[in-house]
């Protein structure tokens, strides 16, 4: 082979390398992770404290109820036992019964919305937190399994659930700062 054809082979070669190494490493590949979001969401510690908080409320709640059925409960035994009921004491009856039903539904629906504002709120902190996390981890997408659909199926070493986790409950703990 003549030298001058060596030549070319090999400039052409450096060439296609070049060309090669400069797409390869050029071309960033998205990093991509999942996590389980039920599994993050039920191990996070500000979960476990408004979950705490919502109990309290309404045992607290159950508590106020429970002394009016009392009452109520006495006055209707007060009621049966006296055959000439006092039409004052009925009617006392009857509101207090009211009073009752109203603060049950009062109750019920308070309870309601403090669960869906403290899932609100939950979720709006770990969204915070995971987009943090993304960032310190050099992650382009960090996906959500919930079951939805949206993600069908992810291979295993994808899942940073546990990493996740840790880093939200550290961060949410102070042990992270900004």
């Amino acid at each position: 082979m003549k030298p001058e054809r060596i030549n070319t082979v090999l400039i052409i070669i450096c060439m296609v390398l070049l060309v090669g190494g400069f797409w390869y490493f050029g071309s960033k590949q998205p990093k991509i992770a999942y996590v389980k979001t039920a599994m993050l969401y039920d191990g996070f510690d500000y979960k476990h404290e408004l979950e705490k908080k919502l109990e309290d409320t309404k045992y607290q709640r159950k508590a106020i109820l429970d002394s009016i059925l009392m009452q109520l409960q006495a006055l209707s035994e007060q009621l049966k036992a006296n055959k000439n009921n006092d039409p004052e004491k009925i009617e006392k009856f009857q509101q207090m019964r009211s009073q009752y039903l109203a603060k049950e539904k009062q109750f019920s629906e308070d309870n309601q919305a403090l669960a869906e504002k403290y899932s609100s709120d939950i979720w709006k902190q770990l969204n915070q937190y995971v987009t943090e996390y993304g960032h310190q981890h050099g992650f382009t997408y960090i996906f959500g399994a919930d079951g939805s659909g949206a993600l069908m199926a992810a291979s295993n070493d994808k899942d940073i659930t546990e990493d996740v986790k840790i880093f939200v409950n550290r961060r949410y703990n102070g042990k992270i700062s900004d």
